[in-house]
Formats: C-alpha cells, sequence, structure tokens
C-alpha cells in the first residue's frame, strides 16, 4: 500500500506475523490431512515456500528436525534426488549425516479426537 502525504512517498509494508513452533506444527498436520496430501506425504521444499518468509531458514530447519525428535513426523530422501533440480533441493533438509530429506509423513495426533 502506498500514497502520498505532503510531498513525501509514503510505504506501508504489512507483514504476514512470524510462525513459531507450535503455529508450525498445526500448519504441517493440517497440510498433511489434506485430500491431496498424498497418503500424508508433503514435499518439504513445498511447505517451506508456502510458508514464505513467515519462518526463516534455520527456524524451519530446526522446527522439521524438532518434529522428527518429537516422534511427530518421519522424514525421508526422495528416491530420484538426481532429477530434482538445484532450486528444490536447495529447499530441502540435509540430516546429520548429509542425507537429503524431501519428505516429511505426519505421524502424530490428528488434532480431530486428541
Amino acid at each position: 500500500m502506498s500514497g502520498e502525504f505532503g510531498r513525501y512517498d509514503v510505504r506501508v509494508r504489512v507483514e504476514e506475523p512470524r510462525v513459531d513452533y507450535e503455529a508450525f506444527k498445526a500448519e504441517v498436520r493440517s497440510a498433511s490431512q489434506r485430500s491431496d496430501a498424498s497418503i500424508g506425504l508433503l514435499a518439504i521444499p513445498d511447505v517451506r515456500r508456502s510458508l514464505g518468509e513467515r519462518v526463516s531458514r534455520e527456524d524451519f530447519d530446526a522446527f522439521v528436525m524438532r518434529l522428527h525428535a518429537d516422534g511427530l513426523v518421519h522424514l525421508m530422501s526422495h528416491v530420484e534426488p538426481e532429477s530434482l533440480g538445484d532450486e528444490t533441493i536447495a529447499d530441502c533438509l540435509c540430516d546429520d549425516t548429509g542425507l537429503l530429506l524431501y519428505w516429511v509423513r505426519w505421524l502424530g495426533p490428528t488434532g480431530l479426537m486428541d
């Protein structure tokens, strides 16, 4: 949104609220339950892109690894990582061993009856 105030150009940047761990967890759970999510599998690059600037790369990586450590998600590699483009690979996640992780599958409570 922009406008003129006197002789000054005034621009207002509306930022979406930052995502904390609990909100991130809820977003991943919700996305995994959509009908277009194949057996609850979500591509990590797609999740990262859907959150945009609401979560930093560092926080995103830490949140995914925390979901995994908490037993709420299972992380998997892509069966043909060589078929992925450089941009997609950059948006994947690597574990401590250097394995490229592409998929996340929700294992935790669904939120429907818990």
